[in-house]
């Protein structure tokens, strides 16, 4: 008995579960048969919208063609109209003047001189054949193709010519600079700016490079007093101009280390810390003010080495008159 109830129950169970399974299956089935009416009605929607749209630019278009249609037809019939008053006027002009004689005299002999215009034009512009004498005086006539190009073939060597001795004469000059600062012999002094130079009296000094102000000295060449006068300061901070001038004794030395620091503010960091760098000065920081402070104990050192050079070379001088 137990075993019967248990295979009754156990069936019931199974039915359940059948049922249940059957029922989940329908409402699977009934829910994609919804979305697939939906997708096909969305579907048809927008064909309907679609064919509604052409239907409308049928519509528009049908109603405009007519009006273009006859307002094309209404062109091309006003064009045939002139047309056709224009042969009218041209036969009739061409009737008129067969039978005046004078008339298609002058024409034939107009029809041969624009004829023969027009080939003289198209020589000349391909260069194979000069301009006739009796249509320019002599002294207007212009060269052909190959004179004009032997002369611009000339003119190219001249300025070649030209250039190769510009060149050869800066080398030269420069070479000649090279030589007299290696010597230390003080250079010719080749303005390179409209401004007036400053000369002072002769006190033996020479002008400095940005490697020769704070680390050594530059030579001192020999001056006389009657004839040679040589600027003061330096003057290739900036090429071809004076900086700083430099006066004998303390004041002078007290004005050169000032109007120089004053320069060098002008001076951005890098340049300082490149300078440091070659120099091996040793700086609180790299603000500019630091690294100029650093750099003005060899200023004052080399201002004063000058000085005494300088002294030295007018003893020399004094002892040789």
């Amino acid at each position: 008995m137990r075993e019967f109830c248990a295979t009754i129950l156990q069936e019931k169970r199974e039915e359940k579960e059948r049922r249940k399974e059957e029922e989940e299956r329908r409402k699977r089935e009934e829910e994609m048969r919804l979305l697939k009416e939906e997708r096909e009605r969305h579907e048809q929607e927008k064909q309907q919208r679609a064919e509604e749209r052409e239907a409308r630019l049928a519509m528009i278009i049908e109603s405009k063609i007519p009006n273009k249609d006859q307002g094309y037809q209404m062109i091309i019939e006003q064009l045939a109209d002139q047309n056709k008053i224009f042969r009218e006027a041209v036969e009739e002009m061409k009737a008129s003047s067969v039978r005046n004689p004078i008339i298609v005299e002058d024409i034939h002999r107009d029809v041969l001189l624009l004829r023969e215009a027009e080939l003289e034009r198209a020589k000349r512009k391909r260069g194979k054949e000069p301009v006739r004498e009796e249509e320019e005086p002599a002294e207007k006539k212009t060269s052909t193709t190959p004179d004009r190009e032997a002369r611009l073939t000339q003119e190219l060597l001249n300025m070649e010519q030209r250039h190769r001795e510009e060149m050869r004469t800066m080398r030269e000059e420069i070479e000649r600079l090279k030589a007299a600062q290696a010597k230390g012999t003080p250079t010719e002094q080749t303005p390179s700016t409209s401004k007036a130079r400053t000369y002072t009296p002769i006190s033996g000094l020479r002008t400095m490079g940005p490697n020769e102000l704070f680390s050594r000295t530059a030579p001192v060449g020999r001056t006389t007093q009657e004839q040679e006068r040589e600027p003061l300061g330096f003057n290739r901070l900036i090429p071809g101009r004076k900086a700083v001038v430099a006066g004998p004794g303390a004041e002078g030395r007290k004005k050169f280390v000032e109007e120089t620091k004053r320069f060098l503010k002008t001076k951005n960091v890098p340049f300082f810390t490149k300078m440091a760098k070659d120099e091996k000065v040793k700086t609180k920081s790299n603000r500019k003010d630091d690294l100029i402070d650093a750099r003005e104990p060899r200023l004052r050192t080399a201002r004063g080495r000058k000085t005494r050079l300088s002294g030295s070379a007018n003893r020399s001088i004094r002892m040789a008159g």
